[in-house]
Parts: C-alpha cells; structure tokens; sequence
C-alpha cells in the first residue's frame, strides 16, 4: 500500500510539472482532446513468479496515469476543492504481449464522454522504443460528489477552462 501511495504522488507531480509549463499564453485544450502519455518501467515489485508484470497491475498503472493527466490539465486542485470521486464503475482489458521485468514502457490514455455522466478512458500499454503493444484497457468511470450528485464530463471540462483561463490571465498581467 504504501508504494502505491508513494507512486501516486510521485503520478501527481509529475503531472503538476508538466501543467506549469504547458499553460502559459496557450490556447485551451480540453482534456477530451488530449493523449496523455505516462512512462513507466516494470518495478520488481510489479513481477509476479511468471516474470511479468501482474494482471491485476495493469489497472493500477491505468489509474496512475489518470492521476498524473488529472494534474497535467490543472485540475487537482478542483477536484479537492469540491470534492470530487472519481469511481471506475467498469473496466475491460485486453492482453497483447507480457511486459517483461524492468522494460520501460508507457501507458496512454485518452478521453472522451457522452456529456451527461460517462467518462471513458482508453488506455494503451507500448514500449516506447518500438511501439509493441503490450495491453489495451477501457475505463467507464464516473465523477461524484459526496452528496451523491454526479459530476457531468462538461462541468468538468469547463473547469479544465477556468482554470486554463485563470494561468492565461495571470501569466498575461506578469508580462
């Protein structure tokens, strides 16, 4: 437990660093069009007795890499701020190729909405050298508050404006 809280901070500022320097005076990408990209490389404690990267791994990169896109659209700050849950309410993998012990490889995800609830993130497991596809996985997640009401993908995606908006106006009076 403790790596993986370690790995998500770890996701979080990558993502924090990453969102300081994309930002200034640029225009607005929403994180509907974007393909996050996170790298990786197979820790031993990812490995299981078949030398390869755990099954059940697969998805925690997955969520890692949602964390580290979550930072990079600027948005953690939101999500605290209201509360909000991100809750993967279903989740398809497909195996390709295994990932063998300390090969760096990415994962990316990409996502799009139905603009009422539904988030739907793809991801793709490669080796960034060659493009081998190691795995593919579809997340259907959902945002919540506490209060049970449910967050839509375009409240979320005009948050992602505000606060674009917010660094462009700042970056903009230090000029």
């Amino acid at each position: 437990m403790i790596t993986y809280t370690l790995r998500v901070a770890y996701a979080l500022l990558r993502g924090a660093r990453t969102h300081a320097g994309c930002e200034k005076g640029g225009v607005f990408s929403s994180p509907f069009s974007k393909k996050h990209v996170s790298k990786f490389w197979a820790h031993p404690f990812d490995v299981d007795i078949q030398m390869h990267v755990n099954n059940a791994r697969y998805l925690q990169i997955a969520e890692l890499t949602r964390w580290q896109a979550l930072t990079a659209d600027g948005l953690l700050g939101e999500a605290l701020k209201n509360k909000w849950m991100f809750l993967a309410r279903a989740c398809n993998i497909t195996y390709h190729a295994p990932i063998p012990p300390m090969k760096r490889y990415i994962c990316t995800a990409e996502a799009t909405h139905d603009s009422k609830k539904w988030i739907t993130f793809k991801h793709r497991f490669e080796c960034p050298k060659t493009g081998k596809l190691y795995a593919e996985a579809e997340v259907l997640a959902v945002i919540k508050l506490s209060s049970g009401k449910t967050v839509s993908p375009l409240e979320y995606e005009h948050a992602a404006e505000k606060v674009h908006a917010g660094i462009s106006h700042a970056s903009n009076h230090a000029q």
